[in-house]
């Protein structure tokens, strides 16, 4: 017999075959917790991201940008813990839609200020401002 305090969650993921990839802010992987709500709540997991209908991510996806970009191309569902959180405090299924993680920065993002390619636009810009800062205003020219 269960033991009083236990309760039996509703099966509001039914359905569900999550692939997790869930890091903490230190970068410790905490997929398993995840992976026990899904089943807690009658999903299930899968190890291949083929699998699965819903990609579960970490809310800061920089470190999982290959994960995130493959489960885009298949067309999975990609969502935040949070939506695991939001659908038990409701007790139902809701859409996803609402729960993707911010998309993953590219890497010419992390371009160092003072590298030449960084240089080349600053002045490509700059040379611009200057050529349209010598042209005379068209009320100048009535």
């Amino acid at each position: 017999m269960a033991p009083a305090h236990a309760v039996k969650q509703m099966p509001i993921l039914k359905g569900v075959v999550a692939y997790c990839y869930v890091l903490n802010e230190d970068g410790s992987d905490v997929s398993g917790a995840t992976e026990k709500e899904v089943k807690d709540l009658g999903g299930s997991t899968t190890r291949r991201l083929a699998a699965s209908t819903h990609v579960f991510l970490s809310s800061n996806v920089v470190s999982a940008s290959a994960v995130y970009n493959e489960a885009l191309s298949q067309k999975k569902k990609i969502v935040t813990t949070q939506w695991i959180e939001v659908c038990k405090a409701l007790g139902e299924r809701i859409s996803s839609t609402s729960f993707a993680p911010a998309a993953p920065l590219s890497p010419a993002i992390f371009l160092a200020k003072n590298s030449s390619a960084s240089r080349r636009q600053r002045n490509k810009f700059e040379t611009v401002n200057k050529e349209d800062a010598t042209l005379p205003s068209p009320s100048a020219a009535w």
